[in-house]
C-alpha cells in the first residue's frame, strides 16, 4: 500500500481512526528525528591550539594588512596561482575567536551557512573584492590581517575560492549595505564546533570546501596570533 508519509496522519485517519492516527503520527515523528540525527557529521578536529584565542587586550590584537595586501601581485608573490574561474572572499574573526557566517536567502545552491565571496568585477583588486562582497553580504566592514594560502574547489560551479582573513576591530555593521542586500537572510557568529555544526546542514557539495576552508582558517589564525602574543 503507498503511503503519503507527507499526510501520514490523515491517510491513517481515512483507513482506521482520528486516535490511531495521531498515535501513528507520534510514532512516525520520532521516526524523522532519528532518521535526521543520524546524518553522517564530519568529524571533529582537535586544532593545533586547545582553546580559541580571546583577545582582550589592544596589544594583542592582529595588525591590519588591508594596504599591504592591496599593494601586492598574487603571482608574483606567491600569494595564489593564478585562476580564470576565481572567487575572493573573507573569513573574518572576532576578538572571542569566532568566525562570521552567512545564511544565503532561500539556502541559495544548497547553501545553508556559508563564507561571503565573490567574483571580482572588471579591474577590481581581489583585496578589494573580498571587502566588498563581505560588506554587501553581512555589513561588516573588517581588517586583512592575512591569508590562507590554499585554493579551494569544489561545489555545483567549480570555482577556484581563495579567501584571506579578516579581524573584525569595532563590531560596526553597516544595516543599510544588508537591507540592500536581497540575498542574505541572517549571519552569526560561532566557534569553531558551532561553525561546523552550521556548515553541515549545507547539502551542495561545496560543503565539503567550506569544512577544509574552516579548518585552514583556524590554523592560519592561531599561527597569527602566536606571532603576534
Amino acid at each position: 500500500m503507498a503511503i503519503d508519509y507527507d499526510n501520514f496522519k490523515s491517510a491513517v485517519a481515512v483507513r482506521h481512526s482520528s486516535e490511531r492516527a495521531h498515535v501513528y503520527g507520534n510514532v512516525w515523528s520520532d521516526c524523522r528525528k532519528i532518521k535526521q540525527n543520524s546524518v553522517r557529521k564530519p568529524p571533529q578536529r582537535v586544532l593545533e591550539t586547545e582553546k580559541p584565542f580571546v583577545v582582550d587586550d589592544y596589544r594583542t590584537r592582529p595588525v591590519s594588512r588591508t594596504d599591504e595586501y592591496r599593494g601586492r601581485d598574487l603571482q608574483r608573490d606567491g600569494v595564489w596561482e593564478e585562476d580564470k574561474n576565481s572567487r575572493y572572499g573573507l573569513v573574518v574573526f572576532n576578538d572571542e575567536g569566532q568566525v562570521l557566517l552567512r545564511e544565503p536567502a532561500n539556502h541559495f545552491g544548497g547553501y545553508v551557512w556559508t563564507f561571503s565571496k565573490g567574483r571580482p568585477n572588471k579591474g577590481e583588486h581581489p583585496v578589494d573584492t573580498a571587502l566588498r562582497e563581505t560588506l554587501e553580504e553581512t555589513g561588516y566592514k573588517p581588517e586583512i590581517i592575512g591569508h590562507i594560502p590554499q585554493t579551494f574547489r569544489g561545489g555545483s560551479v567549480g570555482s577556484a575560492n581563495k579567501f584571506y582573513l579578516a579581524y573584525d576591530t569595532e563590531r560596526q555593521v553597516d544595516s543599510t549595505a544588508v537591507e540592500r542586500n536581497k540575498e542574505t537572510w541572517n549571519i552569526t557568529w560561532a566557534s569553531h564546533e558551532e561553525a561546523v555544526e552550521l556548515i553541515s546542514q549545507t547539502t551542495d557539495a561545496g560543503r565539503e570546501r567550506d569544512f577544509k576552508t574552516l579548518h585552514a582558517a583556524y590554523d592560519e589564525y592561531a599561527k597569527i596570533m602566536s606571532d603576534n602574543g
